[in-house]
């Protein structure tokens, strides 16, 4: 048998808001359920996410929880400008995850592989590595932070802001360069974050490439659209979901007056509210069962993301659905798709008028576009498929 300590700034539930951690809630789910491991599981997370720790056992699973307490502004920024974790995760939570793995040790638990679970994690490596020194340490990068944060910076229009991302940016290619050479795997979703992380990190040559949980609707049927409508998914209170929204009901919209726009989503800021009205169709949070009907009966999914980094799991989703899928260079990335024949590549609102109006002119063509991503999506991201659990229960030192 092997052992796992498998550490987190989330909540590895099935009912994880994120697609992040939907991901952690899949894998860890299944080293569970291995016979081969004994597994430890400590959440390092803020006060909302640990909040869904109470749905752990729902879920099969235990484990522990450190919840950081909310912060003033002058705590944050002496964070921001610690010399161990380079601001990316408090001192106080270091320590109480240090707490809970002294405790363990003492009552008879040697991982004998260390999971950190997103990259920031992985910066208090040198105090968990006091305590167990001879494990195996990896961590799964849920996508490549650093490359969002420089698009805020280079995006943003708000001198302050444009400031904090740079700072923020050029600390974490610093604490990423310190503690990726200390880790023995870095595991990443998708082959773009592993050449990414190969090229910048001096020749890293540890990437391992899982695929990202998502949840799939091969088993919907693939017909004509009933409907004329443009479909978006996701948590609504994360910046690059809102401005996108934004952009285009404010770009698009206007130039394909017959379609209807639907939002689906909890979180929907004020901000985005007030675009509300018969064509632009806010939904809240819709649960999955009822995201079958407009994944089914919609004309397509649009994704002009302006911000973010890694795979984006409402692409796979809409296009597992036989959904054509109108995106740009950071809605596909990762995803190697080819335009024209898996999905749409759009880039200016005048790309997106042009690839709507033919969807709703040629009505077959959903359902020819539609049966190549998800063709695309079974040959080549089947994560039922993917190894990382058997390996995890056999690597160590």
């Amino acid at each position: 048998m092997i052992s796992i300590l498998y550490i987190s700034p989330i909540v590895p539930v099935s009912k994880s808001p994120h697609a992040g951690g939907q991901t952690a809630h899949y894998y860890v789910k299944k080293l569970k359920e291995d016979s081969n491991v004994n597994l430890k599981i400590i959440c390092s997370c803020g006060h909302s996410e640990s909040k869904l720790f109470s749905f752990m056992k729902e879920d099969g699973l235990c484990g522990y929880v450190v919840s950081s307490p909310r912060k003033s502004l002058f705590s944050k920024i002496l964070n921001k400008f610690s010399s161990l974790t380079y601001g990316f995760i408090s001192k106080e939570s270091i320590n109480k995850v240090c707490e809970i793995c002294i405790k363990i040790k003492n009552e008879g638990f040697l991982p004998d592989r260390v999971v950190f679970d997103w990259e920031e994690t992985c910066f208090m490596l040198p105090k968990i590595k006091e305590i167990f020194p001879h494990a195996f340490y990896s961590v799964v990068e849920q996508d490549v932070k650093y490359q969002s944060l420089y698009r805020y910076y280079k995006f943003s229009k708000n001198p302050f802001r444009k400031l904090i991302y740079l700072f923020s940016y050029k600390r974490l290619l610093a604490a990423d360069k310190k503690y990726f050479h200390q880790l023995d795997e870095i595991v990443v979703i998708s082959n773009k974050d592993k050449k990414l992380i190969e090229e910048l990190y001096l020749g890293i040559k540890k990437c391992r490439v899982i695929v990202p949980y998502y949840h799939d609707y091969f088993y919907l049927p693939i017909s004509e659209p009933k409907e004329n409508t443009v479909v978006f998914l996701g948590f609504m209170k994360r910046l690059e979901n809102i401005e996108a929204v934004a952009w285009f009901i404010e770009k698009v919209m206007p130039l394909v007056p017959d379609v209807k726009f639907v939002v689906m989503g909890g979180g929907v800021p004020d901000s985005i509210k007030i675009f509300a009205s018969e064509k632009v169709v806010m939904t809240g949070f819709v649960d999955f069962s009822k995201i079958d009907y407009y994944y089914q009966n919609a004309l397509c999914m649009a994704v002009p993301l302006i911000h973010g980094a890694g795979v984006k799991i409402k692409v796979i989703e809409a296009m597992s659905a036989g959904m054509p899928v109108l995106t740009n260079d950071i809605g596909i990335e990762g995803i190697n798709a080819k335009n024209g024949r898996d999905y749409y590549h759009c880039v200016l609102p005048q790309d997106y008028e042009i690839r709507l109006k033919e969807l709703m002119r040629n009505k077959s063509l959903r359902v020819t576009m539609g049966t190549n991503a998800r063709n695309f999506i079974k040959e080549n991201l089947n994560y039922k498929k993917c190894s990382y659990v058997e390996s995890c229960s056999k690597t160590t030192k």
